[in-house]
């Protein structure tokens, strides 16, 4: 195998790792969102999703999955307190980002 091919092999296996990361941060963030909706978080909890769709939004950026950032980054400043962002739209970014991650990544250089 040459060495494009080896990193290209590599390049594949990681953005899958991080799409199964993304998945699961994804799917916490659904149940904070239904909590929040059906009453609240507390306040380390709300922090705590915010830093979740952070990591989220960057992780897709970098590792093949680009339409993913734009909703991501809604989820991190829904789950930032005043934010005033309305529970529907952050049902729809989460159905975004959920689409997005569903997506063959974007390994190319």
């Amino acid at each position: 195998m040459s060495g494009q091919d080896a990193f290209s092999v590599e390049l594949a296996r990681i953005a899958a790792a991080a799409r199964h990361s993304n998945l699961s941060r994804a799917e916490q963030l659904r149940h904070a969102l239904d909590r929040v909706q059906d009453g609240g978080l507390e306040p380390e909890q709300v922090e705590r999703a915010r830093r979740l769709a952070h990591q989220l939004a960057g992780s897709s950026g970098t590792l093949g999955h680009p339409a993913a950032v734009s909703p991501a980054r809604l989820l991190e400043s829904y789950f930032t307190p005043g934010s005033g962002i309305p529970d529907a739209t952050a049902d729809e970014a989460l159905a975004a980002v959920l689409a997005a991650l569903q997506g063959q990544p974007d390994t190319t250089l």
